[in-house]
């Protein structure tokens, strides 16, 4: 039905349109997150739809989730036709996340907090984008390239970790990875074990936090390892 609404206001989560909108506004505290308007065919709403307020095609909106459980998640990982994973909450888990297939990981402003030796394994030969999270690894590795060389783009994220927070292992072959906009905690933060991969990191800040006094041991934000031949990593602004 023709349907006109001067002003919406919504509380976090997402709302469906099917009429015209002239107006859309928040009332949660956590103005940080995302609200998606998700736009039946026909309906009209405003060109400028405000900060955190973004607007979704109906049938766009089929290969999307959010979740809000680990078993959400979980579910949403299997699902080959759900192409971009929402993060609607923040969330525990204690094993590692795998992430094989073709997939955007999108925290919404949300945490993951792990407290497996990974907190993510990447194990897809094809794009992997991890995006808008806050990654809390109390394990060695925060996220974690393994056996295929994937196309991974990390972009607005804060991760910590207690060694690697960006690790391509040497049996990834060569990856390309590109991080921006983004704050990396560790020791080896960024770190490059397998041969031919490439690293472009563009307006981000990376540190190590090496308080180690064991002689012959040392470390650095960004380190290609021996079995590295060819590698290259690029750090930009």
């Amino acid at each position: 039905a023709d349907v006109t609404i001067n002003t919406l206001k919504v509380k976090g989560g997402n709302v469906r349109v099917s009429g015209t909108i002239s107006n859309i506004s928040r009332t949660d505290d956590n103005a940080d997150a995302v609200t998606y308007v998700i736009v039946e065919e026909g309906a009209v709403i405003p060109e400028n739809l405000g900060e955190n307020i973004v607007a979704v095609p109906v049938a766009e909106w089929a290969s999307k989730a959010v979740v809000t459980s680990n078993d959400e998640l979980l579910a949403a990982l299997e699902d080959s036709e759900i192409g971009t994973i929402i993060l609607g909450k923040d969330l525990t888990f204690e094993d590692i996340l795998v992430l094989d297939r073709d997939v955007i990981l999108d925290g919404n402003n949300h945490s993951l907090t792990s407290t497996a030796p990974r907190a993510i394994n990447v194990n897809c030969a094809g794009e992997v984008t991890i995006q808008n999270i806050t990654i809390n690894a109390s394990g060695e590795r925060a996220i974690n390239v393994i056996q295929k060389p994937v196309t991974l783009t990390i972009q607005n994220i804060t991760a910590t970790s207690a060694n690697y927070t960006i690790n391509v292992a040497g049996s990834a072959g060569a990856a390309k990875v590109a991080i921006t906009n983004s704050t990396l905690n560790g020791l080896c933060t960024v770190n490059v074990a397998s041969a031919g991969t490439e690293v472009v990191i563009d307006k981000c800040v990376v540190n190590c936090n090496d308080e180690n006094t064991t002689p012959g041991e040392s470390y650095a934000a960004l380190t290609i390892g021996k079995e590295g031949l060819g590698a290259k990593i690029v750090a930009t602004n």
